[in-house]
């Protein structure tokens, strides 16, 4: 047994606490989230060991070392799971409680991860109430755990000469497994236990005998000087890195190299090892797994109860909360369960069986059950219905790089949509206009790809962009029956480079937003903007000498808050929802002013210019960006327009986009805005165009044809 290390409580204290104060959205720590990293490489270490340390007494049980592990992870777990779901019934509404349902069969079964990857990203805005996101580590280590006792049993009876250069050549092809997928597939390689493996085995390397030889020879002060940089390390990565990093690919390296060089060389000999194994952090080490269990739930909930982000204060009193429920669940259920005197083996593994059992079969009811709507007023079940809604209701099981038919089928296409999810969010407006006019086209959409070449996009499949954007130019500029093209994007993500704060607590926390062009990777801001405004003025100009007539749609206001789930909290609460989901019109000028600059430099004399705030914003509200109308959503997240918002901004389009075409029949009543809806006159032939794209200090390769 090894003796205890209270340095490595206060390393504890260290992942956890920017963990908690990353989930409660307090800009200071933008890189808490690696604090799982950091457990990572301390769970491999002491888990390691323990085997390494029974292999080598010949005293290795498979039996003994998984009770371990129960009595470790599930009475806490279980208390948690326990808590939520009264609250999960009282609160959440029927779509979110039968998610909460499949995430809880997950979680029972240690696959948590695995189901948040298929369903979600760590870093998006909906997430924030999901009570059981935080549970995907557990299915991580849980999984790793499977294995790793069966490979270090194999490999020290049969191959000891060859375990540390196995496990050597393991963590190399996890970490490069991870490399490649940060890059390629971000949202699904922060869940995949596969580019995860890596931070575990590295803790695993370090509790190798021959690895703790090599560093006591090294003295102790470059020890000293060794734990003082892995410190720095770990701060560095919590104080700097963002959601958008590419995680959990080399930059996971600096948070888990920190903490292999404080596991290794930190002790009560080194000013680090001192400074971590102080009695206050060391007190929050020791509860850090209940603190890490209790404070999701805890942040989700309040979330859900008021309707929106809770105030600093709020935030940071429900923080100190966690950690009195985490220091009392320690004393009356972590350490009564890991004495076997006091909780024998039979009945821990009798209440792990019947409470593992009774929350899967909970869960998998209330996913047959559709999350028992029965509990939930019309209302709530109308307004809930909108985050459920499908991009493009004609092709709903295409989800992007996709064509769709737009209006009607007999008449020939001559229009084009290109562009991202926001061109998907509004071709079913524009198709059901389109029909009603005897008009018909097509959709071209690649999920986080603007209508321009060259470019990695902000999706979960970067190079889908770089695959898929030359096809789609080359297919329009090809087709001789389509005459126009709209050019649709979620431009100011691209340009800002960040997620919106409307300024009223309502605040995207997503992450991959930048566009990335390959061979450029130490380009700045402003040079990334200049690379996007070439690439769009070369697509627009492709476009043109092909003879089509080009439309770009200025930005779509941005919300900051998924709309359908705001309405539905505050609807669940009794209260009136209405208008309080609008945002500020200065708000959404600030937010575009650097858009708009870069968009109205687009060269061209025949660019047909649409802008979507002569439509929402200061017109049916004055000094607001309206998100509904009467009870009718218009957005069915923070960003993505709802049917009826796209119906409304078909209607809107359509003078610009077919100027001879009859207004149809049934548009929604409020279709023009007081004033009139028809968006500015694009520039008269013959004027002169605006100033070319300043050039860049550097060529750009030409994307792919």
């Amino acid at each position: 047994m090894r003796p205890h290390r209270p340095e490595l409580d206060g390393l504890r204290a260290l992942a956890v606490i920017p963990v908690i104060l990353f989930h409660a959205n307090l800009p200071l720590l933008p890189g808490g989230y690696v604090g799982v990293d950091v457990f990572f490489v301390l769970s491999g270490y002491l888990i390691g060991g323990i085997l390494l340390g029974d292999l080598a007494a010949d005293r290795f049980s498979l039996t003994t070392f998984y009770e371990r592990r129960a009595r470790r992870i599930l009475p806490a777990l279980a208390l948690v799971l326990l808590a939520t779901l009264p609250a999960a019934w009282a609160w959440l509404p029927p779509g979110a409680l039968q998610d909460f349902g499949a995430s809880l069969v997950a979680v029972s079964l240690f696959l948590a991860n695995l189901h948040f990857q298929r369903h979600t990203g760590y870093f998006a805005t909906d997430t924030e109430q999901a009570p059981l996101l935080h549970t995907w580590s557990l299915g991580v280590e849980e999984q790793f755990y499977l294995v790793m006792p069966l490979l270090l049993l194999v490999l020290w009876k049969r191959a000891r000469r060859v375990l540390l250069p196995a496990l050597v050549t393991l963590f190399l092809a996890s970490l490069m497994f991870a490399t490649v997928q940060a890059r390629q597939a971000p949202d699904a390689a922060f869940f995949d236990p596969r580019g995860r493996a890596w931070e575990l085995l590295l803790g695993v390397l370090l509790a190798q005998p021959a690895i703790a030889t090599r560093v006591a020879h090294l003295g102790e002060r470059r020890r000293a000087l060794l734990s003082w940089l892995g410190l720095t390390l770990i701060l560095w990565a919590v104080v700097m890195l963002t959601p958008g990093a590419r995680f959990p690919g080399p930059l996971a390296l600096i948070p888990t190299i920190g903490a292999a060089l404080v596991i290794a060389t930190a002790s009560r000999t080194t000013g680090a090892g001192r400074l971590l194994a102080a009695r206050p952090l060391v007190g929050i080490g020791l509860v850090s797994y209940s603190a890490y269990l209790w404070h999701q739930p805890i942040f989700a909930f309040a979330r859900l109860r008021a309707a929106g982000e809770p105030t600093v204060p709020v935030l940071l009193a429900l923080a100190l909360l966690t950690l009195l429920l985490a220091a009392w669940s320690w004393r009356y259920v972590e350490q009564p369960f890991r004495d076997r005197t006091r909780v024998p083996r039979r009945p821990l593994v009798a209440l792990a069986s019947v409470t593992t059992v009774a929350f899967a079969t909970f869960g998998a009811v209330t996913v047959k059950e559709d999350g028992f709507p029965a509990r939930a007023s019309a209302q709530v079940l109308a307004l809930e219905a909108y985050a459920r809604m499908e991009q493009m209701v004609e092709c709903p099981a295409r989800r992007s790089s996709t064509v769709c038919v737009l209006g009607g089928s007999a008449a020939p296409a001559t229009i084009a949509l290109w562009g991202d999810s926001h061109a998907a969010a509004i071709a079913g407006g524009l198709s059901r206009v389109l029909e009603r006019t005897g008009h018909a086209g097509r959709l071209y959409w690649t999920k986080g790809c603007p209508p321009a070449l060259g470019f990695e996009g902000a999706s979960d499949h970067p190079r889908r962009c770089l695959e898929e954007s030359p096809r789609i130019r080359a297919a329009l500029v090809a087709d001789t029956t389509i005459t126009t093209v709209l050019l649709v994007a979620r431009w100011p993500l691209y340009v800002e480079e960040t997620r919106f704060d409307n300024g009223a607590g309502g605040r995207e926390k997503d992450s991959h937003a930048a566009l990335h062009y390959p061979g450029a990777d130490h380009d700045d801001h402003d040079t990334r903007q200049e690379r996007l405004l070439l690439a769009l003025h070369q697509t627009i100009r492709a476009l043109d000498h092909a003879g089509k007539r080009v439309l770009i749609l200025y930005p779509i206001p941005e919300l900051g808050w998924a709309a359908p789930e705001r309405a539905t909290a505050l609807a669940s609460a009794g209260e009136s929802w209405q208008g309080r989901l609008d945002v500020r019109f200065s708000s959404f000028e600030r937010r575009t002013a650097a858009t708009y600059a870069l968009l109205d430099r687009l060269p061209s004399a025949t660019l047909v210019r649409v802008l979507p705030e002569f439509l929402f914003c200061d017109t049916f509200r004055p000094d607001y960006c309206i998100a509904s109308i009467g009870d009718a959503l218009l957005y069915r997240d923070d960003d993505h327009l709802s049917p009826t918002g796209a119906d409304l901004l078909a209607g809107f389009i359509l003078p610009a986009l077919i100027p001879d075409a009859a207004a149809p029949p049934d548009l929604p009543p409020s279709a023009p805005p007081p004033g009139g809806g028809a968006p500015p006159a694009p520039p008269p032939r013959g004027a002169p165009p605006p100033p070319a794209p300043a050039p860049l200090s550097h060529p750009i390769p030409q994307p792919p044809q």
